[in-house]
């Protein structure tokens, strides 16, 4: 599975709260994004087309009730897909990453 980047920002606000939120608390919780309600719609669309996010309840809200979404796959579960995709050996990949400065440099 391969995610783009806005994906992957909504996936890492999924997998930060561990609790299932709305599109509303998805941008609320990104304030370096201004992302329109329609945008974040075809997000989380997007993502559960992938199966990376599933529909865990219905919020009620102003007038209607919201979707509340959850992360369907765990960051370990997608890094390891991603890795896989690489028909890497897993001494490959430690290599990679030893040789990788700006990886060890990272807390």
């Amino acid at each position: 599975m391969k995610l783009t980047d806005m994906e992957l920002e909504v996936m890492d606000i999924l997998w930060k709260s561990g609790e299932p939120m709305t599109a509303s608390d998805i941008v609320a919780a990104s304030p370096k994004r201004t992302w329109k309600d329609a945008s974040i719609h075809v997000i989380l669309k997007t993502l559960q087309a992938k199966n990376a996010v599933v529909i865990d309840c219905y919020v009620p809200t102003a007038g209607r009730n919201a979707k509340a979404f959850k992360a369907a796959i765990t960051r370990v579960q997608y890094v390891a897909s991603s890795v896989r995709e690489f028909d890497v050996s897993v001494h490959e990949l430690l290599e990679a990453l030893v040789a990788d400065k700006a990886f060890l440099k990272k807390k």
